[in-house]
């Protein structure tokens, strides 16, 4: 089996612990998908099965390409749903392997105002993250931040009642590659205003579920999901229980925050 292979398969087994997490309630989910690992491109279901993951220990430079798009589900069965822009942070576990996030922006959420992001060690964990402390951080320029001039609505079809746009690109290089060790978690947050646990701005997400009337509109204010990405390099059961309890974690997270919006 060849080493992109074997890489793809640690992908899968991660995205799959990602796909059980999540679709939560909110009408917006923040999700993050692998393409590449080291240049190789890899095709990953989404689908929450992790019993064809291989894992093995990557090495020094490991680089993983992704993606990052904005899904959005409505109610009324049409295809009638939009999304504009988000702004927020990225976030990987302290404690995890060290491997350092940069992000670019895409056509059209690279309008006017838009940012790639500050690359920070927001944790203090040797590692870099992308964006300053989700909750009243600043400069605005250090947070992620998509957007396009207008709401789009050309999004690709999930469902009848989902639509998704590709809203950024990002990867994740490893520092260091021990034979054994944790895992990584890739997370969004959304950014709010300052305090603990600060509260929401209504300017730092625009989308709209089922057409463009008044009462479509979501913002800021409104509660949103994130679908993230697992990477672990420990052999054999022991990594895929490890995997299968960020899986908790994620479920955790995102039952929260359809609860109480960006709480962390």
């Amino acid at each position: 089996m060849t080493k992109g292979r074997r890489l793809a398969q640690v992908v899968a087994a991660a995205v799959g612990c990602a796909a059980i997490a999540a679709r939560a309630d909110a009408g917006l989910v923040i999700d993050i998908r692998p393409t590449h690992v080291n240049g190789v491109a890899i095709s990953v279901p989404d689908n929450g099965d992790l019993s064809e993951g291989v894992i093995f220990p990557p090495g020094p430079g490991t680089t993983v390409s992704l993606n990052v798009y904005a899904r959005v589900r409505g109610t009324n069965g049409l295809d009638d749903e939009g999304f504009q822009s988000i702004s927020g942070v990225f976030r990987t576990g302290t404690g995890s392997l060290l491997g350092d996030l940069a992000t670019a922006l895409v056509s059209p959420f690279n309008a006017s105002g838009s940012s790639p992001g500050t690359q920070i060690d927001a944790d203090s964990d040797g590692d870099l993250d992308i964006g300053p402390a989700p909750n009243g951080g600043t400069p605005s320029s250090a947070f992620w931040f998509v957007r396009a001039n207008e709401v789009h609505r050309d999004g690709v079809r999930v469902d009848e009642n989902t639509e998704e746009w590709l809203i950024g690109a990002m990867t994740w290089t490893l520092q260091d590659g021990p034979s054994t060790g944790p895992d990584f978690f890739i997370d969004f947050i959304r950014r709010r205003n300052a305090g603990n646990p600060g509260t929401n701005n209504a300017a730092f997400a625009q989308w709209q579920e089922d057409g463009s009337g008044s009462a479509s509109v979501r913002n800021g204010m409104s509660p949103y999901a994130v679908d993230g990405v697992m990477y672990g390099p420990e052999p054999g059961g022991v990594a895929l229980t490890s995997i299968a309890a960020i899986g908790l974690l994620a479920r955790r997270r995102r039952a929260s925050r359809a609860r109480q919006p960006d709480s962390l």
